[in-house]
Parts: C-alpha cells; sequence; structure tokens
C-alpha cells in the first residue's frame, strides 16, 4: 500500500486510524514512512538517512543514525506514533538534504530513500532514472557553486567540517548565507541580461 500527497492540515488523528485501518484490512505489518528535511549537509557528499523504528534492533539492522532531533515532526511522526500504538512494526526514514539547494528538486535525497525502501520494505525498484536525475542535480548545484566564490567558500568550510566530524553531525551557522547565495545566483541566471 502506498499513500502520497499533501500533509493534511488537520484531523491528523482521523487521517491516521484511516491510513491505519485500511492497512489492517490489507494485512500490513510494517508501516514506512519516507521524508526529508532541510539540514547543514553538503550536497557532494552522500545522503546519510536518519531513521527511527518501533525496535532499537531494527535501527542497528538498517545501520540508520539515530536523529537529533526531538519534538514535533508533522503527519509522519503521527503517524509512525500511531501505527506503534496499534503494535504495528514502524520504520521511518529521513533524508538531510543540503538547504542551501532547497529551491531545486533532490534527486539524489529521493534516491537514498528509495534504496532504503528498497531494504525496508524488501522490494527491488528499477532506479536507473532517478539514479541519472541525482548525478544531474549534484553537477548542476556544483556549477552554482562553482559560480558564486561566496558561495564556493561557504560550501568548501561545510565540506571540510564534513571531513573532519566523519560520521558526527554537522552543523554550522552559515548556512542562511548558503541558501541566501544560491537562490541568488539562480534568480540572476534566470534573469535576462
Amino acid at each position: 500500500m502506498l499513500v502520497a500527497g499533501a500533509e493534511p492540515s488537520f484531523r491528523w488523528r482521523a487521517f491516521c486510524t484511516t491510513v491505519l485501518d485500511v492497512a489492517d484490512a490489507l494485512g500490513v505489518k510494517r508501516v514506512v514512512t519516507l521524508g526529508s528535511l532541510l539540514a547543514d549537509v553538503v550536497h557532494t557528499r552522500p545522503v546519510k538517512l536518519t531513521g527511527m523504528a518501533s525496535d532499537d534492533d531494527l535501527i542497528a539492522e538498517l545501520s540508520f543514525r539515530k536523529p537529533s532531533y526531538a519534538g514535533p515532526t508533522g503527519i509522519v511522526g503521527v503517524l509512525h506514533q500511531a501505527a506503534m500504538d496499534r503494535g504495528v512494526e514502524a520504520v521511518s526514514i529521513w533524508a538531510p538534504v543540503s538547504h542551501y539547494a532547497a529551491g531545486i528538486t533532490n534527486a539524489k535525497g529521493t534516491l537514498a530513500l528509495l534504496r532504503a525502501f528498497e531494504h525496508v520494505g524488501g522490494v527491488e525498484l528499477d532506479l536507473n532514472e532517478l539514479e541519472s536525475a541525482a548525478r544531474a542535480f549534484e553537477m548542476q548545484v556544483t556549477r552554482a557553486v562553482e559560480a558564486e566564490p561566496r558561495l564556493r567558500t561557504l560550501v568548501e568550510q561545510l565540506e571540510q567540517a564534513a571531513d573532519e566530524a566523519g560520521d558526527d553531525e554537522v552543523t554550522l551557522p552559515t548556512g542562511e548565507e548558503l541558501a541566501e547565495e544560491l537562490e541568488r545566483y539562480l534568480r540572476e541566471r534566470d534573469e535576462p541580461a
């Protein structure tokens, strides 16, 4: 069963009840939610998924990093908790994506999520087109970064911090500057001369 769409604005309990009732009627044994979040990560590095699951052994099996954020997450978190409350195995997978490239569809993040879904869902997907789109995304953002010296410097700092941190989470205060620079570059590129 696949559910896709905009996050409901209200009546989250009713939404979750409906989704889980249908899942139950279809014999669903595991609820998997997918999402992305804007973060201080660099587009040139592999996407490091975070995740949570109804049991810690599943997190270890999937090699997820536990999310460092605790608080409201939206309908995905509510659905995840509602599934657990019903005794249904639940997995939530998140892709942190480069916030300075927020205006561009991030095929690289989508690809990472779907690869993880293949494992969690026990399915095989044809991801060839998405792999090409992920390479194109990285090249597009790299070109934009290379064209703006200030943005390039900020991305280099982010890359250096990521390299130094290794598997640790990276947080730099320059994220808004990165986003502003990329948005400015894209606006100027699209404006007629």
